[in-house]
């Protein structure tokens, strides 16, 4: 074997080692990335779904909200705070209410007349926390997804963050109506309508 050819071989198998070393390192470290890259690789294969009863699946968490802390924010009476799925409103600013974005705090009251002290179900989609510790939930009362209504009405965006997209359509529909209607933030902070 030539010097050349043992450099190249030496290189490779250095190359080889930092590779190895990487993959188990990350699967070590951070787990959750294999498994969504699992659950995606699942989901692109298109098996069915189990047939599973939404009504009960819903039912089956239920809580009281005693606080809202924006327009897609709760806080539960377990102390766990909701990210609602789906949709996004108007940042409050917690150091002055002058720097909020527009429609913030229309967003927030209408969240809060929906659910502030009422027993709400929660449900799940795919994930179940987002990086910041809160609970990811579709929010419903009664037979009204709030997450669907809050778009409807103007007070919220529709908003994807895969793999959470049971209610795409029905969120994408509802923004639609809204922004054709100019209701809400389409006619108080979008520039053009």
């Amino acid at each position: 074997m030539s010097r050349k050819q043992l450099l190249s071989f030496f290189q490779l198998s250095v190359l080889t080692g930092i590779v190895w070393f990487l993959t188990w390192g990350a699967l070590i470290e951070f787990p959750e990335l294999f498994g969504q890259a699992r659950d995606q690789l699942e989901s692109a294969a298109e098996l069915p779904a189990p047939a599973v009863d939404l009504n009960e699946d819903r039912a089956a968490e239920s809580a009281l909200v005693v606080r809202v802390i924006d327009g897609d924010t709760v806080e539960l009476d377990s102390g766990e705070r909701v990210r609602y799925i789906g949709i996004d409103t108007p940042e409050l600013n917690s150091r002055s209410a002058s720097n909020a974005e527009c429609y913030a705090a229309e967003s927030s009251e209408a969240n809060r007349q929906w659910v502030e002290g009422v027993v709400v179900r929660l449900e799940r989609d795919r994930s179940n926390r987002d990086r910041y510790g809160r609970l990811l939930r579709y929010v419903w009362v009664d037979e009204t997804l709030v997450n669907e209504w809050l778009v409807q009405q103007g007070f919220a965006t529709q908003i994807t963050y895969p793999p959470d997209k049971k209610y795409e359509d029905r969120l994408l529909a509802a923004q639609a109506a809204a922004r054709d209607q100019s209701l809400g933030l389409w006619q108080d902070c979008v520039p053009g309508l």
